[in-house]
């Protein structure tokens, strides 16, 4: 069934926060739940709920990085985030989509890091806390970890195509200095910091990933 009207009405009050276009915020619900508007019937709570968590999670970023204000007191950065710990068909959702992103990931990897050992190292770097299986990563962690493959995926991306076009500077590969993961205070790392919808300057979306399939049965730790 669709989203019910407080719960569009909550989703509204967060987009407002953020400043988050209307472009960026339906390629983001798009990304989540796999619907482009709150009003389509095939949304359900566990999505409002992760969707939530994921708005949550850039609200936070945005203010750190000073590009919105902060919020009003009474609300809580990691309420919905903390929701998600308890809910485990959210979770598996996330474990999934997790395993979207590095297959995506291993595309623009070379050999030797395109095994279980190197994700579970950028894991433990994004979620600030030691990984052992993708699966007991909980709550808000998950959407860092997200966050921190596709900002990787889209640097990664960039660095072949400058490569490809032969500019100066551009490395033999797009991970020359082999950071797990780059650093979260760099401009760079989140590629959509567009924080208005009424700037003229050029936004990067939020690309929905596509993935051909998990990886193999014994790899995924659930």
């Amino acid at each position: 069934m669709a989203w019910q009207d407080k719960q569009k009405w909550r989703v509204g009050d967060y987009r407002r926060l953020v400043k988050l276009p209307d472009g960026e915020y339906r390629t983001l619900l798009h990304e989540v739940t796999g619907c482009s508007s709150s009003k389509e019937g095939a949304l359900t709570q566990v999505d409002f709920e992760i969707f939530m968590a994921r708005i949550e999670a850039l609200l936070e970023w945005r203010v750190t990085e000073a590009l919105c204000p902060p919020p009003p007191a009474k609300i809580d950065l990691h309420y919905w985030r903390n929701r998600l710990a308890e809910n485990k068909e959210a979770n598996r959702r996330l474990v999934h989509k997790v395993y979207d992103l590095w297959g995506e990931l291993k595309t623009v990897l070379p050999p030797e890091k395109c095994n279980l050992q190197y994700l579970f190292g950028f894991a433990a770097r994004a979620c600030h806390c030691r990984v052992e299986t993708i699966s007991e990563i909980k709550g808000w962690r998950l959407h860092l970890l997200i966050e921190g493959l596709k900002a990787h995926i889209f640097q990664s991306r960039r660095a072949l195509a400058e490569q490809r076009a032969g500019l100066p500077g551009a490395g033999p590969h797009p991970d020359p200095v082999d950071p797990i993961l780059p650093d979260l205070a760099e401009d760079h790392y989140f590629p959509d910091p567009e924080s208005s919808p009424d700037t003229t300057s050029e936004t990067v979306p939020l690309e929905p990933v596509h993935v051909g399939g998990y990886p193999a049965l014994d790899e995924v730790p659930f």
